[in-house]
């Protein structure tokens, strides 16, 4: 359960609370080596949205030929960058949400668009090999439905007109150090736009009390618009440390930054944002976080620069 506070344009404030959705999994082992994992939402989209609330977040059947050769069937989460996949495990990740810059800048900025779907409908081919010790090779490669002509609105829409093309790559140098290469080529179904090409590099360190962790993604985007072929760039980034204190209660910091097609720097986004992630005990977990979002431009989502808050408590059984 969410609570977010963000003031009004008015003197007033308002505080607002609810479940904003609800989650049921499945895991089925199928074999040995065969396993059938399944995601149900029920989301919350108030009186005025489509009565649809229910969808398939996730559903796919998966096969172990072997730890470096893992073939996975149906609709998963698309393997970009080290978030996109741990969007739905809250234990998972330190902040109340992970960080959507490196993600979906259109949720910050309407002037920006989404790097890569969330999902994607398709095969997935995944493994991990180890060599020298500690070093451990993984990697990723997905060929799943593209975008539709437009890139704000859902995804895997494209009534099977394009495909799209995922990879990711992540080398552990060792215990502590990582480092990870990340790329999405996507045909645009559609008159409107063209190729969708994003890349992506992320760097962490993980330590016994002190982690930081850092990505960078870039995009270019063809777009047709009056018969004239436009190539929009976009980019964003962001960083995060973290330090454990009594093997419990965790501070953090994190700066996310975008910057969407068009004038430059006028219209970025910068967003600081500082929390802490306290392990009460067992599968018990409080998470809070303070963010401010600084828009350099008034022609975004916001009119003005904001502050919001957020609290997440988590109980695992």
């Amino acid at each position: 359960m969410h609570r977010d506070f963000r003031p009004s344009d008015t003197l007033e404030s308002r505080l607002e609370w609810g479940i904003e959705d609800w989650d049921l999994l499945l895991n089925l082992e199928m074999g040995e080596h065969t396993r059938l994992t399944t995601n149900v939402s029920w989301n919350a989209q108030g009186e005025a949205a489509s009565k649809e609330q229910f969808r398939l977040t996730y559903g796919f059947i998966e096969h172990a030929f072997a730890d470096p050769i893992k073939l996975r069937l149906g609709k998963f989460f698309i393997p970009f960058g080290a978030q996109n996949m741990l969007r739905r495990a809250g234990l998972a990740t330190l902040g109340v949400g992970i960080p959507q810059s490196t993600l979906h800048p259109d949720l910050y900025t309407n002037q920006a668009f989404k790097f890569f779907p969330a999902s994607g409908q398709g095969a997935l081919l995944q493994g991990e090999t180890f060599f020298d010790n500690n070093k451990i090779f993984e990697y990723s490669i997905a060929l799943t439905l593209g975008f539709q002509d437009s890139l704000k609105e859902g995804n895997n829409r494209d009534g099977n007109d394009a495909k799209a093309i995922t990879t990711r790559l992540r080398l552990d140098f060792n215990q502590y150090w990582r480092a990870e290469k990340s790329f999405y080529f996507d045909w645009v179904a559609g008159p409107l736009y063209g190729m969708l090409f994003s890349d992506g590099y992320g760097l962490a360190y993980n330590g016994n009390k002190l982690n930081f962790q850092a990505e960078y993604v870039t995009a270019q985007l063809e777009k047709n618009e009056e018969g004239e072929k436009q190539k929009l760039s976009q980019q964003a980034a962001y960083m995060q440390s973290s330090l454990t204190l009594g093997g419990f209660f965790t501070p953090y910091l994190r700066f996310e930054w975008v910057d969407p097609p068009n004038r430059g720097y006028q219209n970025s986004l910068f967003v600081p944002a500082f929390g802490f992630q306290w392990d009460i005990g067992a599968w018990y977990i409080l998470k809070s976080e303070v963010s401010h979002f600084s828009y350099l431009e008034e022609s975004t989502r916001s009119a003005s620069s904001y502050t919001r808050f957020r609290f997440l408590f988590l109980a695992g059984f």
